[in-house]
């Protein structure tokens, strides 16, 4: 069995952020998949992460859907991965998300674009 790395941590943790607001808000993995336009088995593979390539604009539209923002989402998950002690540098996503909840849509897409070309080539 491989480590994962701090990435893969971070999208495990970011999955199950999902999956604990999903239940919160007492939907099932196909009515959010409906709200979203993704299908069931989707939101199952993100809820038990990690999903590898995820992109930044599949996140924030989840995170739209649920009513949160990126740095409600990002601090959720921070916090998990601090209980679990799987990542040790997850406040620099909280300061990420941070700063594009900030952006106007135009620069919030931009980003979007170039970070996930960032991901792509790691």
């Amino acid at each position: 069995m491989t480590k994962k790395n701090d990435y893969e941590n971070f999208l495990q943790a970011l999955g199950e952020s999902f999956a604990l607001v999903r239940k919160r808000s007492q939907l099932t993995q196909a009515e959010f998949g409906a709200k979203t336009g993704r299908g069931q088995s989707a939101i199952g593979k993100m809820e038990r992460g990690p999903v590898p390539n995820v992109s930044l604009r599949v996140i924030y539209e989840m995170a739209e859907a649920f009513g949160v923002s990126l740095s409600e989402l990002f601090q959720m998950t921070e916090g998990r991965l601090g209980k679990d002690g799987r990542g040790e540098d997850a406040v620099s996503w909280t300061k990420v998300a941070k700063v594009v909840d900030k952006l106007p849509k135009e620069k919030k897409e931009s980003v979007t674009r170039i970070v996930g070309e960032l991901l792509e080539m790691t």
